[in-house]
Formats: C-alpha cells, sequence, structure tokens
C-alpha cells in the first residue's frame, strides 16, 4: 500500500527531472545554432571585403587603382597603368607585378592586364561568369555605400545600372544571387555602365586560356 502511495510522488521527481535535462537540451541546441548564424553572416561577410580589397600600389604604398583579380596569376585595373606596381591584398604583403598589356574596352574604356609573382590565394579569384539582362548585381568599395540593382542591356556587352553606379570605375560586379563575377563597371560618357566579362575576355582572351 505504501509503495502505490510513493508512485505519484516518484513520478513528479522524473517529470521534473525530465523537463529540466530537455530545458538544458534546448538552451544548449539554441546556442550552437546561435554560433553557426553568427559564423555564417561572418563569413559572407569576409568573402564581401575579401573581394574588394586587392588594390594596385605604388612604390610608396599609395593607391594607384583598384585590382580584379580574374585568374590565379591575372588581374586587371582601371586606365592605363604604368609598370612599378605591386598587389596588395590589404595586408603587409605586397605581390609582384609583370604588365602584360592595355586593352579597350567596347565601351570605349581602358583595362590594363597584369600577371602575378605568385598564385593568388583562392579566396580573392572569384567565379567568372556573365552579366545577363535584368540581372541584379552588386557594387562596392570600402568605407563608401554598397550599390546594388539592375542591369539593363545596352548594347552588346554593355549594361546600364539602374539606380546609376556613382563609386566610380574599375570596379567588381558581382552577381547578387551567386556572387560570381560577372562585369566590370567603366566610364561611358558622363555615366558608369558595367561591361560583361564576356566582354571583358574579348579584349583580353589571355583571361580564358588562365595565362
Amino acid at each position: 500500500m505504501m509503495r502505490t502511495e510513493c508512485l505519484p510522488d516518484l513520478q513528479e521527481k522524473l517529470d521534473t527531472m525530465l523537463r529540466d535535462r530537455l530545458r538544458a537540451l534546448l538552451a544548449v541546441t539554441l546556442s550552437l545554432l546561435g554560433t553557426a548564424a553568427v559564423g555564417f553572416f561572418a563569413l559572407l561577410l569576409m568573402g564581401e571585403r575579401t573581394a574588394e580589397n586587392p588594390r594596385l600600389v605604388a612604390a610608396d604604398g599609395s593607391q594607384v587603382a583598384w585590382a580584379i583579380p580574374v585568374t590565379p596569376s591575372l588581374v586587371l585595373c582601371d586606365g592605363e597603368q604604368g609598370e612599378n606596381v605591386r598587389l596588395s591584398l590589404g595586408g603587409a604583403e605586397r605581390i609582384a607585378l609583370t604588365k602584360v598589356r592595355v586593352g579597350a574596352l567596347s565601351s570605349g574604356g581602358k583595362l590594363t592586364l597584369y600577371r602575378t609573382a605568385s598564385p593568388l590565394p583562392d579566396a580573392v579569384v572569384p567565379v567568372v561568369s556573365s552579366a545577363e539582362n535584368g540581372q541584379r548585381a552588386w557594387v562596392s568599395v570600402p568605407t563608401q555605400t554598397r550599390w546594388e540593382g539592375a542591369l539593363m542591356e545596352r548594347s552588346a556587352g554593355v549594361f546600364e545600372p539602374q539606380p546609376a553606379i556613382t563609386l566610380g570605375a574599375g570596379l567588381p560586379a558581382y552577381s547578387v544571387v551567386d556572387r560570381s563575377l560577372i562585369g566590370i563597371t567603366a566610364q561611358d560618357r558622363s555615366a558608369i555602365v558595367v561591361v560583361s566579362m564576356s566582354a571583358v575576355i574579348t579584349a583580353f582572351p589571355e583571361v580564358r586560356a588562365g595565362q
């Protein structure tokens, strides 16, 4: 009889113990999920900054132009640049460059192609694809507001950004969907346009060959 009377107390203790364990498990699970989410967004942000950091610098460390890695050994930059420059990836290291040539774009602008003395890290070499009419894209520069909008094809390989881009020429344009490099901003009279990487590769077949 006494054993029967003790059963409700025992059941209550077991229920309490089970609830406590479930609460502890839930707290650990939520903590792990929170940590994973923070890490995921940190990686996204870090990846975006990495794509923006490469730059051409002079012997005194001053910036000459933004640099756009297109293969592990080739980078492009806006305009007609000289020989005595190096590549900075944001740290103290400076990578020696050899000027390959200057090429003209269909928009009328020019780009300079350089070959690196050593292979670039995978983190700064994007997947290269081509811009498409109506595609969503983004362009950004450190310390400035990120642009995001649609690319509307004006002529073969040349796209008008909507809204207008005010960040300047010689910047990489990335797909919002997969973050691939789809074009490079260029000056076209009084406006900034995006020249598709397909048109860039036509002007610089070395990029396709990876040389």
